[in-house]
């Protein structure tokens, strides 16, 4: 059973959800841990990195995530045409990027799990 009753306790549909995403969870910061001591020990890909990432500010990389969420979330229902060189993709997409976070984090939230 997917949504359960409303006389379970919060704590317990709580500690359900954080039972649910324990690894994915784990495999995230395993990444980013894998991903820190990399840069950190070769010195050709920091000095590289410095480079790319230098010029870009927070808001300018939130506002690329949403356009690319909102391109693949079109791609979705309308997979034409299918085209690996993708070159710009139009500022437009931004609002369905927009739109798909606001609906993954209401069905994150609605979404229960029981474990029996």
């Amino acid at each position: 059973m997917v949504y359960p009753e409303a006389d379970i306790s919060l704590i317990l549909r709580i500690r359900q959800r954080l039972l649910a995403l324990t690894m994915p969870i784990l495999a995230v910061i395993v990444y980013f841990l894998m991903r820190y001591h990399a840069l950190a020990k070769d010195t050709g890909i920091s000095t590289a990195v410095t480079g790319v990432v230098g010029g870009y500010d927070f808001v300018d990389k939130i506002r690329v995530s949403l356009k690319v969420y909102g391109f693949y979330f079109k791609k979705t229902f309308m997979p034409w045409p299918l085209n690996f060189g993708i070159v710009e993709v139009s500022n437009w997409y931004v609002l369905p990027g927009i739109i798909l976070v606001i609906v993954l984090v209401l069905l994150v939230r609605r979404a229960d799990l029981l474990v029996h």
